[in-house]
């Protein structure tokens, strides 16, 4: 009979090998980087630049994380099976042209000195920073052999709770110490904004993915 277990290092070798789950794999991390690194420090920064207090910004941040950030998951993955009908190269597009979109919005957030409008624009950050969820477990899920799939999914979740979790605070920290000597009190706003331009970095990797997308999905090995 035919072998049908897959060690860990063969499913995350079949994930690296293939040009379309590299680039997604790397877009993924640099978003989870990103994400999870300013989620932690966003209410210190609010406190700090906007003068809320602890009670204050959870209010506010914990339904808008909740609600926006969970009809952008929703709307993301709907307008990715829409375009891919289309074109399956969206299926990656549509999640850089999200990323690519919600920078100004990010930015803005950060350096709006009323704190409302700085909120305001913060709810289309939120909302398009989710679309990357439903797309990138598809496309991993899709160009991964059948009997690898759960093992695939399995690594996508420790990349983005290792590189996410493990290291997006820290780096993120890091960058606002090595800046308090120009920057003083304000130097986690510009930490926050550097990281923010890491997902122009992250939407590169989802272009690409999409230029490959079609032939690796062609020639998949089940």
């Amino acid at each position: 009979p035919p072998k049908t277990k897959v060690s860990v290092k063969a499913g995350m070798a079949v994930l690296w090998r293939v040009r379309t789950t590299r680039h997604v794999v790397t877009g993924v991390t640099l978003t989870a980087l990103v994400g999870y690194g300013t989620i932690v420090w966003n209410p210190a920064f609010l406190m700090r630049s906007h003068g809320m207090t602890a009670s204050e910004v959870g209010s506010i941040l914990g339904p808008l994380m909740g609600v926006v950030g969970g009809l952008g998951v929703w709307v993301g993955g709907m307008l990715a099976d829409k375009l891919t009908a289309i074109n399956q190269s969206w299926n990656a597009w549509i999640v850089g042209l999200a990323k690519l979109c919600a920078v100004p919005f990010i930015i803005a957030f950060y350096t709006i000195d009323n704190t409302w409008l700085a909120l305001a624009a913060y709810v289309p950050a939120v909302f398009l920073g989710a679309f990357y969820l439903g797309p990138s477990f598809a496309m991993i899920q899709s160009l991964t052999p059948l009997r690898s799939r759960a093992l695939a999914s399995a690594v996508m979740l420790l990349i983005l709770n290792l590189f996410g979790l493990g290291f997006g605070p820290q780096l993120v920290g890091l960058a606002s110490d090595l800046m308090n000597a120009s920057y003083g009190q304000e130097s986690l706003r510009y930490a926050l904004i550097a990281a923010a331009l890491i997902n122009i970095w992250a939407c590169f990797h989802y272009y690409l993915a999409g230029k490959t997308i079609k032939y690796d999905t062609a020639h998949i090995d089940n």
